[in-house]
């Protein structure tokens, strides 16, 4: 006989042995020695050895025998045993004995425990005894009758593992009453009768070769009635009722070949249903829901009917094939006049590796819907679909399936077909149209509804096309015209491919403060800007704060390889207004371009262009983001006043023409500010035709001169060159020419407000003539220069508001810029220095690869000679 003829054989006879041998020796051999030779005699039937930790035998009322403890131990002695029992029951009968016939009235195991592994060589830890005779000789010689009328596992757990290709299956809370009746002719089982319940309170299974994902804690009861004829090596299944959750299907069936796996078959069929769909969903485990995606599944009404049959070999590593049907009848999910989808019917065949649809027909709120599927190989899933249906948008909101805060209307028309692996969504491609009809959309965030009056998205493959897609939100508008490839991988954020999203917007009017609404806080962005370089509160509160509070920051954008450009007539926001806005983006992955950026505003125009490198390049999740940014910009004919007042703390001082020119390199944190020690610029700035009014430093100047009411200064130009590191700000040199002076100056501005700033000062005829008091004298004394200018030396140090002003009238005076120039300079190569020691080692990873953008370098060179001629009038070049 087969391997698996022997076991059953021998499984079946070890409850006979046991009995013989403990009831015919329960009176005449003590305790300790029964137990050692029903240990003995179980060692040689399972071929492995049994140990039993005591047994205890009673007469009265009736006889019964109790071992406790028993373990079977693995190959080796070392090895964790196979399976333990904490403790068996055996209660036989004593007179049958004397006609040959074994009667016991109870088996029971307590607290069994079995778990059984294949190793990676194929090696099983379950014993497979050889050599036992064909009739299984470990058994009961001669003819007998048995009857066992109670077997009963309690609250057993059973588990396999196959380490070869993971493979595992586990029974937990397993209770089983089962009688078993049979003949013993000549040594040999002729025939069995099983008839019993197993009840498993929790089965959980990974099978990768047939399931894609895992089934967790699913209650399984099964009844059966079974004749195993082993003359002719079958099972007759007369009734088998196998109860899923809250899934009852009845059958029957026969297995054939029963000890050959290499002749096994097996021809079952099983049914069940109409059944009500709403207390089958309700049964499902929630870990099971949980990945079907929710906490619960929604409220489900009608009815479901299956038709299971399998047929085929079963063993030797093949299975029968599987040809299931699922009928769904009048299905709802939700309730009610809540039902989203209703009287939805069809049929959904099934087989072991797949599951197909010709068409399921219902309404998707209200609407028809149409939905056709096929899943194929269902260990690594790959689906084909079709859905043919129309949101209400309108409908979907009223029935609680958009957020409260967004009011939606309008229809979504779709006709899609999708196909790819289940698994991996991104891979996947989808063909067909999205329809936009009279769409309407408002948010918590938006002031204005966004109108959608008609659009379509093409999907095809793996692109998505969508051309002319108008949007108006009040009286702002916006068109746009997109192509995305590999568009999946950036809706799902997967890593696995780069998406490319090419895009043209365009708008006569893009009003954001009417949109977004006017910030209810007056709080700036160039506020918490200065506030973090000048490293103080705002408002007594730390910037960080702040910053989260405004809800500054990107959301984690994948690498995207991006080719747009923006357009807009004006663009309004914070009450600021652009004008002949043009933006130019590139993406290549691990950075952002802004390739070309144009607009004007405050009666001028603005180019920048510039770097951002994104932190998803680095691949590192775990660590705040940081956005190392390299920026060239110009600024020409700009109302100084406004600029400064809008984007910097030196407000109200400064009237005049504009024109700035530069180079920034920065790191931005998460919160999108600037980290202090990353902060690294040079540039040129000129303010032509201004003034300066009440400015402290000015008017300092004018108390130590003693001139009265010197709180404004008209000039003709203020030009200089400048450059910062840190939070220091280094003015290389600056002129400043009016009328009633000539000032070149040099030093350093710190943005905490600390000046330290050498400069002199050339007093027209006039205005020196104004000074009264003993500087007068001081003042004829003074040599002046050709054009009949005064020098006079000042040094400005101190803070900003408040500043020390002191005045030199001696030859050294003229020395004051050279030296104010040389200690800045020297403050800021140490600065530099420590800088890039910090910056190399964490403040600016990756960016070695950022190079200040060359498009409008010309224009900022331009820019640049232009102040550098201006400047070498009064200075040496």
């Amino acid at each position: 006989m087969m391997h698996r003829k022997r076991l059953l054989l021998v499984l079946l006879s070890i409850p006979v042995v046991l009995i013989a041998v403990v009831v015919g020796a329960v009176l005449l051999v003590p305790a300790d020695k029964v137990g050692a030779l029903a240990a003995e005699r179980a060692t040689v039937a399972l071929d492995r050895e049994v140990r039993v930790g005591g047994i205890s035998l009673a007469l009265f009322p009736r006889p019964a025998v109790v071992l406790e403890e028993v373990a079977i131990e693995g190959r080796h002695t070392k090895d964790r045993p196979i399976a333990t029992v904490r403790r068996v029951l055996l209660r036989p009968r004593i007179l049958p004995l004397l006609a040959r016939k074994v009667v016991v009235d109870a088996i029971v195991l307590d607290n069994p425990r079995l778990l059984v592994e294949i190793d990676p060589a194929g090696l099983a830890d379950l014993p497979l005894p050889e050599g036992k005779g064909e009739g299984g000789g470990g058994g009961v010689a001669g003819d007998a009758a048995f009857l066992i009328r109670r077997f009963e596992i309690r609250d057993g757990r059973f588990a396999f593992r196959d380490e070869r290709d993971g493979t595992a299956l586990r029974l937990d809370g397993v209770n089983q009453r089962l009688r078993l009746a049979g003949e013993v002719s000549a040594g040999a089982l002729r025939q069995i009768e099983l008839e019993g319940r197993i009840e498993v309170a929790g089965l959980s299974a990974v099978l990768p070769k047939t399931l894609a994902v895992p089934v967790e804690n699913l209650r399984l009861t099964v009844d059966h009635n079974a004749v195993f004829d082993i003359a002719a090596d079958s099972l007759t299944l007369g009734r088998l009722a196998v109860t899923l959750q809250e899934l009852a299907l009845e059958g029957a069936g026969t297995v054939r070949g029963l000890s050959s796996p290499e002749n096994r078959s097996l021809s079952l069929q099983l049914a069940a249903g109409p059944v009500e769909i709403g207390p089958l969903l309700r049964s499902l485990p929630a870990a099971v829901v949980a990945k079907l995606g929710g906490e619960a599944l929604p409220d489900a009404d009608g009815r479901v009917r299956l038709r299971v049959a399998m047929d085929g070999r079963l063993g030797g590593g093949e299975l029968p094939a599987v040809d299931g049907l699922l009928g769904l009848d009048g299905v709802a999910l939700g309730a009610g006049q809540g039902a989203v989808v209703t009287d939805l019917g069809g049929d959904v065949a099934f087989s072991l590796d797949s599951v197909t649809t010709p068409g399921l027909r219902g309404r998707l709120l209200g609407e028809p819907m149409e939905l056709a599927f096929k899943v194929r190989d269902l260990a690594a899933p790959v689906a084909d679909a079709k859905l043919n249906a129309t949101l209400d948008l309108g409908r979907a909101a009223a029935l609680g399936l958009v957020p409260d805060s967004i009011e939606a209307a309008g229809r979504v028309g779709l006709d899609l077909a999708v196909r790819g692996p289940a698994l991996e969504p991104a891979r996947g491609e989808v063909d067909g149209v999205v329809r936009l009809d009279g769409v309407r959309v408002r948010t918590a965030a938006l002031q204005e509804t966004a109108v959608v009056e008609s659009a379509t998205l093409a999907f095809e493959g793996r692109r998505l096309r969508g051309q002319g897609i108008a949007v108006r939100m009040g009286e702002s508008d916006l068109t746009v015209d997109l192509d995305a490839r590999d568009w999946l991988a950036l809706a799902l954020r997967d890593s696995s491919a780069t998406p490319r999203l090419a895009f043209d917007a365009r708008s006569r009017l893009l009003d954001g403060d009417a949109i977004l609404g006017e910030p209810q806080d007056s709080l700036k962005y160039s506020q918490l800007l200065f506030a973090r370089m000048a490293n103080r509160p705002v408002g007594g509160r730390p910037v960080e704060e702040v910053a989260d509070e405004l809800g500054l920051g990107l959301p984690p954008l994948p690498p995207a390889q991006i080719d747009g450009r923006f357009r807009a007539g004006v663009l309004r926001r914070n009450g600021l207004e652009l004008q002949d806005v043009d933006v130019a983006l590139a993406g290549t992955g691990d950075r952002i371009e802004l390739t070309g950026g144009s607009f004007k505003m405050m009666g001028g125009g603005i180019q920048v262009v510039g770097q951002v490198g994104m932190p998803t390049a680095r691949g590192d999740s775990t660590a705040a983001p940081q956005y190392p940014t390299v920026l060239s910009f110009q600024v020409r004919d700009v109302g100084a006043g406004p600029f400064f007042d809008t984007f910097t703390p030196f407000r109200d001082h400064l009237t005049g023409s504009l024109l700035l020119a530069g180079t920034a390199r920065i790191v931005l944190d998460r919160h999108l500010l600037p980290v202090r020690e990353s902060v690294s610029a040079d540039g040129t700035i000129e303010v032509g035709g201004g003034r300066l009014i009440n400015w402290p430093a000015l008017r300092g100047l004018g108390e130590k001169l003693g001139l009265a009411q010197f709180d404004t200064l008209t000039f003709n130009d203020w030009t200089g060159q400048f450059a910062i590191t840190g939070t220091r700000i280094t003015l290389r040199e600056s002129v400043l020419e009016s009328s009633q002076l000539r000032a070149r100056t040099a030093g350093s501005v710190d943005f905490s407000g600390a000046l330290d700033l050498g400069a002199t000062v050339e007093l027209s005829g006039e205005l020196a003539s104004r000074i009264r008091g003993e500087l007068a004298n001081r003042i004829t004394a003074a040599a002046s220069g050709p054009d009949g200018r005064i020098p006079v030396g000042v040094r400005i140090t101190g803070p900003a508001t408040g500043p020390d002003v002191s005045i030199d009238f001696s030859a050294a005076a003229s020395n004051a810029v050279a030296e104010a120039k040389e200690a800045a300079e020297a403050k800021a190569r140490e600065l530099v220095d420590d800088a890039a020691r910090k910056a190399a080692s964490k403040l600016l990873p990756g960016t070695d690869s950022l190079t200040a953008p060359a498009i409008a370098d010309t224009a900022k060179a331009r820019l640049q000679e232009e102040l550098k001629k201006k400047l070498c009038r009064f200075t040496k070049c």
